[in-house]
C-alpha cells in the first residue's frame, strides 16, 4: 500500500482494529535478492550492487476510508547501486 514498507515478509503498514478486514485473505510475500560487494584501491573505494524482486499474493488496497480489499498479485523488481570512498 502507499506509504507502506515491505521487508522480511511483513508489511510496515499493518491494519488497525478499526479497519474493515473480516473478508481479507492473508497477504503473503516472497523476497529474492542477489548482490555483490567490491573493495578497491586499497579499500579506499567500496562498490555494492544488488537486484531484487518482491512478490505478493492477496495484495491489499485501500478502496475507501478504512476499507481494504484483496487485489490479487503484485510484483516489484529493482536494482540498488552504491559507492563510497575515502577522498584522501
Amino acid at each position: 500500500p502507499p506509504g507502506g514498507l515491505v521487508g522480511e515478509g511483513q508489511d510496515g503498514n499493518p491494519l488497525t482494529a478499526g479497519t474493515a478486514t473480516s473478508d481479507l485473505e492473508p497477504e503473503t510475500t516472497k523476497n529474492y535478492e542477489v548482490g555483490t560487494k567490491w573493495d578497491l584501491l586499497d579499500e579506499r573505494l567500496s562498490l555494492t550492487a544488488a537486484v531484487f524482486r518482491t512478490e505478493k499474493d492477496n495484495t491489499r488496497v485501500l478502496v475507501s476510508s478504512g476499507t481494504y480489499q484483496n487485489a490479487g498479485k503484485s510484483r516489484v523488481d529493482g536494482v540498488e547501486l552504491s559507492a563510497s570512498g575515502k577522498i584522501t
